[in-house]
């Protein structure tokens, strides 16, 4: 009996540690592991961690990069300035996608995103998604599109979102639409649930407004450093509200003026 009580013991502690093994979150590393970012996000699981060494990365796996809905950080492993995702100008092609409803969990940390070129969203495109994108650097990518007023979003395109964009850089992004050049948010018409947040960005020198928000959108602007855009600093339009006031951001030496509140739009700003 007492054999049998240490046997069954023996299998419990056998069985917790085999479980727990299997729950710790993984590292996985591109390119030593995985040859591709997106390799990485397709072998990763929720919890895990894809970390990216230094390099210059495009071609097929490293531009178009999709988490797929995964509960995932993918981080560089030294920061933007040696780790960029290049997307050379090539027609319909971006840095990342997110439109598998993407929560605040799936994390993009440390890239530099350059010369993207699509229809909306050159760098990164948030559809109906709302990931965390910090300490980055978005810069010379473009937004083709410009057929509406949602049309836009160079650097970054929001629909439908609450993403959290903190500590990046948004620099000489263009759109053709000159709506946000650097970012442009947006929402359903009379739907006032996409809140996303630009949170301790620099948002400077894009072609077009730094930031545009349009259509029952309802942003988080704080410490933000909003200038030398050639459009407008930040637009409202289009019913977009201000019910979460821009807050301690410096908003100067925009081209066509700093805030712009147009149809039935309204916003506080708070020093």
């Amino acid at each position: 009996m007492k054999y049998r009580c240490v046997i069954i013991n023996v299998i419990i502690i056998l069985l917790f540690l085999f479980v727990n093994v299997h729950t710790f979150a993984a590292v996985i590393r591109v390119p030593a592991e995985q040859p591709t970012i997106q390799a990485g996000i397709n072998f990763a699981k929720d919890g895990d961690t894809v970390l990216v060494s230094d390099g210059v990365y495009n071609g097929e796996g490293n531009v178009n990069i999709n988490f797929n809905g995964k509960q995932i950080t993918v981080k560089s492993r030294n920061g933007a300035k040696t780790t960029i995702i290049d997307c050379k100008n090539w027609a319909a092609t971006r840095g990342f996608t997110f439109n598998n409803n993407e929560k605040n969990d799936s994390v993009l940390d440390g890239f530099t995103i350059m010369n993207g070129f699509h229809e909306l969203g050159g760098g990164i495109y948030c559809y109906n998604a709302s990931p965390t994108i910090q300490n980055c650097v978005i810069t010379l990518n473009r937004a083709v599109a410009k057929n509406s007023k949602s049309d836009g979003g160079g650097g970054i395109y929001c629909f439908n979102s609450d993403a959290i964009i903190t500590t990046s850089k948004i620099i000489d992004n263009s759109a053709n639409s000159k709506h946000g050049g650097g970012v442009l948010l947006t929402g359903f018409t009379n739907n006032f649930s996409s809140q996303p947040s630009l949170i301790d960005c620099i948002i400077t020198k894009n072609n077009g407004d730094g930031v545009f928000c349009y259509d029952d959108v309802n942003p988080v602007i704080e410490n933000c450093k909003i200038t030398q855009n050639s459009g407008r600093g930040i637009v409202y339009n289009s019913f977009a509200r201000g019910k979460n006031p821009i807050s301690n951001c410096r908003i100067e030496k925009n081209s066509s003026g700093g805030v712009e509140c147009s149809n039935y739009s309204h916003i506080e700003i708070i020093e």
